[in-house]
C-alpha cells in the first residue's frame, strides 16, 4: 500500500473529473469528482492515515468520498507510484 499524500489524491482525482469532462460523462459524476478532490485537498489529517486508522467507513466519513470514490481512492494507495 503507498503513502499518497492529499494533495496527490486531489489532483488525481481532479484527473479523472477532467477526462469524465472530455467523455461527456453524467455532470453529477464529475461534480462528484471535483467535490471529493476539494474535500481531501482541505483534510488537516492525512488521508491515507485516516484510511490506514480507520479503513473504508473511515474515508466515506469524509464528505464528498462515497463509496465510489472510496474505491478509487483505496485503489490509489494500491497502484499509484509517484516521484
Amino acid at each position: 500500500m503507498q503513502h499518497t499524500s492529499n494533495g496527490d489524491i486531489a489532483r488525481i482525482l481532479r484527473g479523472v473529473a477532467e477526462y469524465l469532462t472530455m467523455e461527456s460523462a453524467n455532470p453529477f459524476r464529475i461534480r462528484a469528482y471535483g467535490r471529493a478532490a476539494e474535500a481531501i485537498e482541505s483534510l488537516e489529517e492525512d488521508i491515507f492515515l485516516i484510511y490506514k486508522n480507520g479503513g473504508e467507513k473511515a474515508l466515506e466519513a469524509v464528505p464528498g468520498v462515497g463509496m465510489a470514490i472510496r474505491d478509487h481512492v483505496i485503489e490509489i494507495f494500491r497502484t499509484v507510484k509517484l516521484g
